[in-house]
């Protein structure tokens, strides 16, 4: 899909079709940056963008260990799949 860059005041911009829009759930605010000579757009609310950021601050160093981790530390009952 084709666009133009359009003059907004003193700025540049382009108009997003609604479809895309929707499709991409955006909403009023966005996150852009490039990459490999692109720009991109994306939701700036992506919640699940920080979980493995928090999973590795958080719980442990290894997700392997989680894995294997037990259920229950006092009786070390693993759970089996």
């Amino acid at each position: 899909m084709k666009t133009k860059i359009i003059s907004i005041g003193n700025s540049r911009g382009i108009r997003i079709p609604k479809a895309l829009i929707e499709q991409l759930q955006l909403s009023e605010e966005v996150e852009l940056y490039t990459s490999e000579g692109e720009l991109r757009i994306r939701p700036a609310d992506r919640p699940q963008a920080a979980w493995m950021g928090a999973f590795n601050d958080g719980m442990i160093a290894d997700p392997e260990d989680f894995v294997h981790a037990p259920i229950d530390p006092e009786t070390d009952v693993e759970w089996t799949w």
